[in-house]
């Protein structure tokens, strides 16, 4: 149970503070995920649904093969899952900082 609760830790951790800095690089730096999202809107909305949960797929394994290889802990396998959600989520304007 102690791995559950400092993976969700982690994960919600990793997520609001990437999702600040990506919001910040995104707006006031570089704009690197505009292009991302122009390409993104000319999709349908079940293209695009389907597409975060690929995302959201993929970012799950990605974690559990780290896990696997690199034998990280619970709460450096949320921070890496936290980090990947919150690239997803800034992608489909999905983010929490620009949405609040």
């Amino acid at each position: 149970m102690d791995g559950v609760v400092s993976t969700i830790i982690g994960v919600a951790l990793s997520n609001l503070i990437c999702s600040f800095l990506l919001n910040i690089l995104n707006n006031n730096m570089w704009s690197v995920f505009n292009v991302i999202r122009k390409d993104l809107n000319k999709l349908t909305n079940k293209t695009r649904s389907i597409l975060s949960f690929l995302g959201f797929i993929l970012a799950i394994l990605i974690t559990v093969v780290l896990k696997i290889v690199l034998n990280i802990n619970s709460f450096e396998n949320g921070l890496v899952l936290g980090f990947l959600l919150a690239i997803k989520d800034t992608c489909f304007k999905y983010d929490i900082v620009e949405n609040a």
